[in-house]
């Protein structure tokens, strides 16, 4: 809109012998505005009483070009007044510094005007063009669903003329909403409504299970919908247990690995759990949680010994039955183990013979002694077994006899993350009967 007042000075020239045509003698005031380069004209009679008028129906950010004249008792019209140059201000503009899953911080004002931005459509000199004023006395902010437009907006807020930005809180995920906003003039009056603005929230982080071990589990994230490019600070892993088992750690995203992972250790074998997580995009501005994941973590490998030859055993495992987990929550995530499998296998000889034992040959002169240590890690890759119940074998050779020694064994997943140690202990046989030295 633009508010126009119009009058006409008159000089007395009766000391000069001059005769001037009273002021009642108008009968009405003629008014007309022209849009420059658009289309656009009004034209408005008004009683000569009526010197003001306010022009509605204005569009934001166009030049206009306005004159007045009037008609007086006589049947004459005077002639156009000197043409006035004007320029609406531009539309009020909605800028969103932070678009989250659940708030929106939202800000407004106006870009500023220059004479020279309308050079093309307004006539040289540029001295006259008349800009307008964009002081403000109060903003109107109206924040509706963009699928509910019939329903009453669900923000509708004024604010003085220091407040230039808000948070709306409480908004849904994925959600679409129209924001719309306007400013008053210092007398109070309403400009035009800012063109309407629709902008989606962010949808949840939707967690993906890249791989589960018997002691942790690793997962990535995605996030569907619209990407912002919104900067996230920290992020927060939730992990549930039986018993009130809590986890709870902040990450951030220089802790996050190369293939965009985070890995969480620390896990019980053959136990459910549910991971979920959430994203700061500020200072404590945490958005919402991510649908939780339920998944159970691989059961720990059985190990056992047998006695083969009388300095031979041999090592037999496989991975113990898993409890039935998808009985207790048929969305529970199992992991499936690649093949072949890497294992490593570790037997040492903790406890040597009290009394050392030198065995003699045939002719009665003694042999070498026993040793009394002894050493052995091999890392190896096995193909799966024909059957469940099949164990994976290796047998260990020449083992120094009346001796106590520990057997070890623990699994590699295909991300390189070995699992925990299981561990037996068992005796060698004792020495035979022979001639001792």
């Amino acid at each position: 809109y633009g508010r126009v007042r119009w009058g006409r000075t008159v000089r007395d020239l009766s000391a000069q012998g001059v005769l001037s045509t009273p002021r009642d003698t108008v009968v009405k005031y003629h008014l007309e505005v022209v849009g420059l380069g658009h289309s656009f004209r009004m034209e408005k009679k008004f009683k000569p009483s009526h010197t003001n008028c306010m022009v509605r129906g204005l569009e934001a950010n166009k030049p206009y070009k306005l004159q007045v004249r009037s008609y007086h008792e006589d049947g004459v019209w005077s002639l156009w007044s000197k043409r006035l140059e004007f320029v609406t201000l531009k539309p009020m503009t909605l800028k969103f510094d932070k678009v989250a899953e659940q708030f929106m911080q939202v800000s407004w004002g106006r870009e500023g005007q220059a004479r020279e931005e309308y050079k093309d459509m307004v006539p040289e000199p540029l001295d006259g063009l008349l800009l307008g004023d964009p002081a403000v006395s109060k903003y109107h902010l109206c924040v509706y669903q963009a699928k509910r437009m019939q329903d009453d907006a669900m923000v509708d807020v004024q604010f003085g003329q220091e407040v230039n930005s808000y948070e709306i809180r409480d908004l849904n995920p994925d959600t679409p909403y129209l924001f719309l906003t306007r400013s008053a003039n210092p007398a109070g009056e309403w400009g035009v409504w800012s063109p309407e603005v629709v902008v989606r929230t962010m949808a949840l982080l939707n967690i993906t299970i890249a791989s589960i071990g018997e002691n942790y589990m690793s997962f990535s994230w995605t996030r569907e919908g619209e990407d912002r490019n919104v900067e996230v600070h920290q992020y927060q892993v939730k992990l549930t247990g039986a018993n009130d088992w809590l986890y709870n750690s902040v990450f951030s995203p220089s802790e996050i690995d190369a293939n965009g992972r985070i890995t969480v250790r620390g896990l019980a074998p053959d136990s459910m759990y549910e991971v979920s997580l959430c994203a700061a995009y500020g200072e404590g501005e945490w958005g919402l949680w991510s649908h939780a994941q339920t998944f159970a973590t691989l059961n720990r490998i059985g190990l056992g010994v047998t006695h083969g030859g009388l300095k031979d055993v041999e090592c037999s495992w496989k991975r113990l039955p898993q409890a039935d987990h998808q009985e207790a929550n048929p969305e529970v995530q199992m992991w499936q183990e690649p093949q072949p499998q890497t294992f490593k296998l570790v037997v040492a000889l903790t406890e040597p013979p009290v009394e050392p034992y030198i065995a003699v040959d045939e002719e009665g002169e003694p042999l070498a002694p026993e040793p009394t240590e002894f050493y052995m890690e091999q890392e190896f890759e096995a193909d799966k077994p024909e059957t469940a119940e099949a164990p994976t074998t290796y047998v260990v050779e020449n083992l120094p006899l009346a001796s106590v020694y520990e057997a070890r064994v623990c699994a590699k997943d295909s991300t390189g993350e070995w699992g925990e140690w299981q561990t037996v202990t068992f005796r060698t046989p004792p020495y035979p009967p022979g001639r001792p030295v």
